[in-house]
């Protein structure tokens, strides 16, 4: 990735040699002919070309032409188009829309069905966005679809992201910038691979000289979701603009109009409504951090997430108060002036979730943001707070917004700091097991979680109940039903997550003969092609290190004796990031298991992943191991002996 400071330079980088893409409505006979695409014969569809125009100056105008064909079903989703305007104070408009589909008429050619008017829906997205959806008509295999719209806005801010790719091959993508304006804008570009035409110069035109750039790809491959991935954001080949740059004067700029804009700095505000709720919350404590935790427990509990990010404010931000309902950046915010109003020395915070994209320190782009948090500066540490989830311990923020730093937008010292959140999860789950002669088991099981792994599974009891996440911990049990199950601390999440059940499967150990077999991994046992892809072009990001313990005691059913169990098992990937041990110990009618897995660091890089992807082959492998018990020698010649005295 690299920074082309001076968008508007006058040379000439690489001459452009490839041709332009056809006319609206024109199908050349390249496009006709193709009915797969060579390098991805797996491809449902594929992007003829898509080609933008950005034109600055006053305002910015935004112009696209895409056509895609399609090659079978799978691909009619992309004859669903959606995009955003910013309608706030009528900034941001479109001018027009036009799509249609090419159909192939049976001769050789191809007739057009266009798109109606009422088939463009316009959606309100709180009271800043409006969403434009359209959806292409007479869809079929060998289909051609074709659109194109513009956009017009007041705010030269405003600049749209440019992407190579999508999710289906790419034949030809370009992206040209004009502009008569002096200021100075800058391109940040993502994708190793270079650029088929990267140009700039001038035109001579009837308003005068216009600068312009342009970049050309072609044949850029689909872009392949992966697990443990942040967002395609960070991935995919693409083009951002940006106005201005990431100097500390534009910083302090951007710091001091968060600071006066109502729907943020002005709900920063002390009142007198504010300053007696403080008051009451904080009466009976002395200490900062008491102090803190009670004004957190009090927001976390009181004020519900509606469900909307962002970092502004609605234009009544103080309705929260009555209504206990509110977005994120109205809660933190509210948590924030709370703490002051105590005080505590606490400021809002801005990041981007991790769906939202990588942060953008070289350029003073508030549109990069898209949360609040709290940081807090107590005496002896710094804690950083999100009171959006009644089950985020004091101190924890969500796991979507654990990036590893943050903007403090102080309107007389902002600055980039650490986010030191802890990234940690923790659960043991211990197992008593009854085993019967025919197969059957009983387990009496305790959970415990702490960190992000009691996180998750609170929310998980909260949205679907006990009975069901029960019924998910033991899903790899045959016929597996619980008979009770309680849970304890589900509301207190400083405190660890206890979950206790009884459960019976049956026909767990296979008989064959004198002979009982069966896996002592009851519980989370690692599935095979967990990382099914030999090779990965991404990261592996877990967003958190992780410690799983279990330990089972198998009390072995009456005339039974252990024959054969698997050897002591411990392995590590280069470096000892990852950790695997299983030990059993046969006892006297009884055995013993237990398993660690351990995970030392958040992130691995593609360098990493054959060594992690081996790491989870083996305990996958070794997670299949079988103990073999076998009827012991005197308890069948007791039986014997037994039977022939009947005689």
């Amino acid at each position: 990735m690299r920074l082309l400071a001076a968008l508007l330079a006058l040379c000439l980088v690489v001459p452009s040699t490839r041709a332009q893409p056809a006319d609206w409505g024109d199908v050349p006979e390249a496009h006709a002919e193709l009915s797969v695409y060579a390098s991805d014969s797996a491809a449902a569809a594929v992007v003829l070309f898509d080609v933008g125009t950005m034109t600055l100056g006053r305002g910015v105008r935004f112009e696209r032409h895409r056509r895609v064909k399609l090659f079978s079903e799978a691909g009619y989703e992309h004859a669903t188009v959606s995009f955003f305007l910013y309608t706030r104070n009528r900034m941001q408009l479109t001018e027009r829309i036009e799509a249609h589909t090419l159909v192939p008429d049976g001769e050789g050619g191809y007739a057009r069905v266009k798109m109606t008017e009422n088939a463009v829906f316009h959606e309100p997205v709180g009271d800043t966005y409006e969403r434009i959806t359209f959806t292409l008509p007479a869809l079929q295999p060998g289909a051609i679809i074709e659109y194109r719209y513009a956009t017009d806005s007041q705010a030269i801010n405003l600049l749209p992201t440019w992407y190579f790719q999508d999710d289906i091959p790419t034949l030809h993508s370009e992206i040209e910038v004009r502009s008569m304006t002096r200021r100075t804008y800058g391109a940040q570009s993502q994708g190793a691979a270079p650029y088929s035409v990267e140009e700039s110069g001038t035109r001579t035109t009837f308003e005068g000289d216009q600068g312009y750039n342009r970049w050309v790809r072609v044949d850029v491959p689909a872009f392949r979701k992966a697990p443990f991935l942040t967002t395609p954001e960070d991935y995919l080949y693409k083009l951002e603009f940006m106005l201005g740059d990431g100097s500390p004067q534009r910083w302090h700029g951007r710091s001091r109009y968060l600071d006066e804009h109502a729907r943020f700095g002005g709900v920063l505000r002390s009142t007198r409504r504010l300053r007696r709720l403080a008051e009451e919350l904080v009466a009976d404590h002395a200490e900062p951090r008491a102090r803190a935790q009670a004004i957190y427990d009090y927001v976390r509990t009181t004020y519900e997430h509606n469900g909307w990010r962002g970092i502004w404010t609605s234009d009544r931000p103080h309705d929260l108060l009555d209504t206990h309902t509110g977005s994120i950046a109205e809660i933190n915010l509210l948590l924030t002036q709370l703490l002051r109003e105590a005080d505590l020395d606490a400021q809002p915070a801005l990041v981007s979730t991790r769906g939202h994209g990588r942060l953008r320190p070289y350029t003073a782009d508030l549109g990069q943001f898209n949360y609040v948090l709290t940081r807090l500066a107590l005496p002896d540490t710094t804690v950083w707070l999100d009171a959006t989830d009644a089950l985020l311990a004091f101190g924890m923020v969500r796991p979507e917004a654990r990036r590893e730093q943050a903007w403090v937008p102080d309107p007389d010292d902002p600055a980039w700091v650490p986010l030191t959140a802890p990234r940690h999860g923790e659960q043991s789950l211990s197992a008593n097991v009854y085993l019967a002669p025919e197969g059957d088991l009983t387990v009496r099981l305790r959970l415990q979680a702490e960190g992000y792994d009691a996180l998750r599974m609170r929310q998980a009891i909260r949205d679907d109940g006990l009975d069901a996440f029960v019924a998910t911990l033991v899903q790899d049990l045959p016929e597996a039903r619980a008979d009770s199950a309680r849970a304890t601390h589900l509301d207190q999440p400083e405190q660890p997550l206890e979950v206790y059940a009884t459960v019976h499967a049956e026909g767990y150990a296979q008989r064959a003969g004198d002979l009982l077999l069966f896996r002592p991994t009851l519980l989370q046992r690692q599935m095979p092609g967990a990382f099914r892809s030999p090779e990965r072009a991404y990261p592996v990001d877990f967003g958190e290190t992780a410690e799983a313990r279990m330990t089972v005691q198998v009390l072995l059913p009456d005339g039974f004796v252990v024959d054969d169990t698997p050897e002591p098992t411990a392995f590590r990937t280069p470096g000892g990031a990852l950790h695997y041990a299983c030990r059993l110990t046969v006892g006297e009618g009884q055995l013993l298991v237990r398993r660690k897995v351990t995970r030392e660091v958040t992130r691995f890089d593609v360098e990493a992943y054959p060594d992690l992807r081996a790491f989870f082959e083996r305990v996958a492998a070794a997670d299949e191991a079988v103990v073999v018990l076998k009827r012991d020698a005197a308890e069948q010649t007791s039986v014997e002996l037994s039977s022939e005295g009947d005689e």
